[in-house]
């Protein structure tokens, strides 16, 4: 207990030297928010915290709409990912401060609040478009058929099925991206012809597949036994293994 006792107490202490202002003056702003909204919770007249989120939140939107701005006059296609996080970040954030509206400062009886706007129309329009473009983006990568595009088209189905689960043939998509982004493995059994010990093949065959399912997973490569690749209609396999012992000697 005693060799755990300098970790505990440094940990403690370095929990406790944060704070809203040196979240703030890091240009964090977010967490400088989080935790002045955490502390006025408890009390509603704190000034300083009342000063650094009335400054904090003022700062996080002011960027945002920045970004915002500039990505709407830049016009990429590819943009309304980005845009639809910007509009949902400046809900999150006004949803969060409206928990401890108004404020007042009592030094001098400011009363301190935000103007409430709706987001959701933005958030609705962006979703969509983002959708759409992954989408579209998805199906071009596909149509040009090397394993290295697939795999791109599948990470933009993905996106599109995070914005909408059910959005037009997407889990199809998912699928044939899948399919042509994987490397297919068979491993073929084992021949053996012992002049001087007699062993079944199954043995080393289940051996070999003990090994292959126990391999660390891979999203794009798939083993197969021949049995599990013929029936899969996988009749032109990425890799072959193929292993051959001339004897064996016990």
């Amino acid at each position: 207990m005693r060799k755990l006792l300098p970790f505990v107490i440094a940990t403690t202490v370095l929990m406790g030297c944060a704070s809203s202002k040196k979240y703030y003056e890091k240009g964090n702003y977010d967490a400088a928010i989080g935790l002045a909204v955490k502390k006025l919770r408890k009390k509603p007249n704190k000034e300083k915290e009342i000063l650094i989120l009335e400054q904090a939140y003022e700062r996080a939107n002011k960027k945002d709409n920045e970004r915002l701005n500039y990505l709407k006059l830049e016009g990429n296609p590819g943009m309304w990912d980005e845009v639809h996080s910007r509009y949902t970040s400046l809900k999150n954030r006004q949803s969060l401060v409206s928990e401890v509206l108004p404020l007042e400062i009592l030094s001098t009886g400011r009363l301190v609040q935000f103007p409430m706007i709706n987001y959701d129309e933005e958030i609705i329009n962006s979703k969509k478009n983002a959708a759409k473009f992954f989408y579209e983006h998805g199906i071009q990568l596909l149509a040009k058929g090397d394993r290295e595009n697939a795999k791109a088209a599948y990470f933009a189905f993905k996106k599109v099925k995070a914005f909408y689960s059910n959005y037009e043939d997407v889990d199809q998509k998912l699928k044939e991206a899948k399919w042509l982004a994987t490397l297919k493995v068979i491993a073929e059994p084992i021949p053996m012809h012992s002049a001087t010990f007699s062993l079944s093949n199954e043995f080393f065959d289940n051996k070999i597949n003990e090994f292959l399912s126990t391999m660390p997973a891979s999203e794009f490569v798939r083993f197969y036994t021949v049995e599990e690749a013929e029936a899969e209609g996988v009749d032109n396999p990425s890799h072959v293994i193929k292993i051959q012992f001339d004897d064996f000697v016990v």
